[in-house]
């Protein structure tokens, strides 16, 4: 049997719940504005760094289409280092990257 005291908390705890976000649209909020600025921040740099396609080492030395992802930290370091600044770039070209036709 349990005692009255351990029921009394129980119903306190769970009426503790804040029942005023049901679908969880207000925690949400936080990683929507999140992964909204990584995409907004995504379309400000160049298209070669967005466009980029990682792959290992060991790829790299066979196929130099891609780049490692230090590769990439580095290139984007170095573009905002000389100056690159916000350019927002909606073109669409897919061809841009894409492996050399052998």
């Amino acid at each position: 049997m349990i005692p009255s005291s351990a029921i009394i908390l129980q119903s306190k705890e769970e009426s503790s719940v804040d029942d005023s976000d049901p679908t969880g649209q207000k925690r949400g909020a936080y990683l929507f504005a999140s992964i909204m600025l990584i995409v907004v921040w995504l379309f400000s740099v160049p298209p070669e760094f967005r466009r980029a396609r990682f792959c290992t080492e060991e790829q790299y030395s066979t196929y130099r289409y891609c780049t490692t992802p230090k590769e990439w930290v580095n290139g984007v370091k170095d573009y905002y280092g000389n100056g690159g600044g916000v350019k927002f770039d909606f073109t669409v070209d897919p061809t841009i990257n894409d492996p050399p036709s052998e």
